[in-house]
């Protein structure tokens, strides 16, 4: 794997806008899959941006900065209401494809921790 995370595409947006779940394919990007919803403006994405990059040679990692895409408002909607988180940012765990663990924001450490990262 790389040392950047992926940005979530159009199709996938419309996916969990429409089932409130992402695609198999991008939950299956790899063994170990991180999502990561959040707003530009927020604090705590400043901080994540920081320490993220070292996490995507262990995890496949999909970021949204849903308040910069044209389906803000859909994308608002579908995350507090489908997926029932109101904060920010919101991750979301994946391992083998199946929802494993849901957060806020959070350390490195607790993520590799969430994943049996070492």
């Amino acid at each position: 794997m790389d040392n950047e995370y992926k940005e979530i595409d159009s199709d996938e947006i419309e996916a969990l806008i429409a089932t409130g779940e992402f695609s198999g394919i991008l939950r299956n990007a790899s063994e170990r899959v991180l999502v990561v919803l959040t707003q530009s403006w927020c604090p705590q994405w400043f901080s994540m941006k920081m320490w993220l990059p070292s996490l995507c040679a262990d995890i496949t990692v999909y970021v949204l900065v849903y308040d910069r895409h044209s389906r803000f408002k859909d994308i608002l909607k579908c995350k507090e209401e489908k997926l029932g988180n109101s904060s920010i940012p919101y991750l979301r765990y994946y391992r083998n494809g199946m929802l494993v663990f849901e957060s806020n924001y959070v350390s490195a450490g607790s993520v590799r921790d969430v994943f049996g990262i070492s």
